[in-house]
């Protein structure tokens, strides 16, 4: 998975095993991956969404299936 920062234009490719969860993330990407106010941050680019606008909490496990960009 690539997310890309939409005002710094920063790209991460994650890689990710079945049953990661975001908070997985944090723990591999510490730099770049935070957890704000609850939610999962892309540096400081803004939280992470799932396609249908919703913010992405840590304890989620990442879903091959679906669709996630900053915002």
């Amino acid at each position: 998975m690539t997310l890309t920062g939409p005002y710094t234009g920063d790209t991460l490719t994650m890689e990710y095993y079945e049953g990661d969860t975001w908070s997985d993330m944090v723990a591999k990407y510490p730099n770049i991956i935070k957890i704000t106010s609850g939610y999962v941050m892309f540096s400081s680019d803004g939280f992470i969404h799932e396609k249908d606008g919703s913010m992405v909490s840590p304890t989620a496990q990442i879903d091959p299936t679906k669709t996630y960009e900053v915002q």
